[in-house]
């Protein structure tokens, strides 16, 4: 079925201007929508995504550049063992990185039917990870309270609708990891970062639909949920999404 919206209907819908006067139908539309278009990117692009991202030079330096989370979790967190999912885990490049550190118990939660059927459960089937989980980061039923010592958010969260004072989406992700974090667990989100007066981004030839974080107000919705932040900064990195040079905005944050 076709998307009942056009990505550029959406990112207009979607201006602070406009979002406050959506009505719950609307806005159940653009979710719906954006479900979609989502799905229709990893059916599209999914293949040349993975092939890029889990060749063999590109699984050792995701293992190299994962030292980083390593430490940082043994640092503010340290315990023998950690159970941990990545949300959003795509072609699983992160999560198999992550599983080559000892102790470092891995699942996944992942959506596309794509990325699960070719490159999850592959990974599982080898050992490398524990469970494959096929919900939404913003209603993860499958997942217990309480249950993961770290969570994982990489480049997902800025897909998500986000409208203030309304409970869905991303205020509901975030809702969703502050349940299934144990106490003192800790949740890792890099997301695209809000530097300019640009907040919507939309990527017409891949067909996706970018939201995009200021850091602020984002720390401030974490604390909300009841989250301490332990870091949060922004990095520009080249390549990504948004061109040339990407802003991306990485934080560390502690269930209270």
């Amino acid at each position: 079925m076709k998307p009942k919206y056009s990505l550029q209907n959406i990112a207009d819908m979607m201006s602070d201007g406009n979002a406050s006067r959506l009505s719950e139908e609307y806005i159940a539309n653009i979710t719906s929508s954006l479900a979609q278009y989502n799905q229709i990117w990893a059916n599209t692009f999914g293949a040349l995504y993975a092939k890029k991202r889990t060749d063999p030079q590109s699984h050792q330096q995701a293992i190299k550049g994962m030292g980083i989370f390593v430490e940082f979790i043994k640092t503010h967190h340290p315990q023998n063992t950690y159970s941990v999912l990545d949300i959003g885990a795509g072609a699983g490049e992160k999560s198999a990185a992550l599983a080559t550190y000892e102790g470092f118990n891995v699942s996944v939660l992942e959506p596309a039917t794509f990325f699960v059927e070719n490159n999850l459960m592959p990974l599982k089937n080898k050992g490398v990870l524990q469970n494959i989980f096929t919900d939404t980061a913003e209603n993860m039923c499958s997942c217990e309270d309480n249950s993961y010592d770290v969570l994982m958010s990489n480049a997902v969260l800025h897909r998500l609708l986000w409208f203030k004072n309304k409970n869905i989406e991303l205020e509901a992700a975030i809702a969703e990891m502050h349940r299934i974090l144990k106490p003192n667990g800790i949740v890792f989100i890099r997301t695209l970062a809000k530097t300019d007066a640009q907040r919507f981004f939309v990527d017409e030839q891949t067909g996706r639909f970018f939201n995009r974080m200021e850091m602020q107000a984002f720390n401030m919705l974490l604390e909300n949920k009841g989250f301490e932040i332990l870091s949060s900064t922004i990095k520009t990195v080249s390549g990504g999404p948004m061109g040339e040079l990407t802003p991306w905005l990485n934080i560390f944050a502690r269930k209270i």
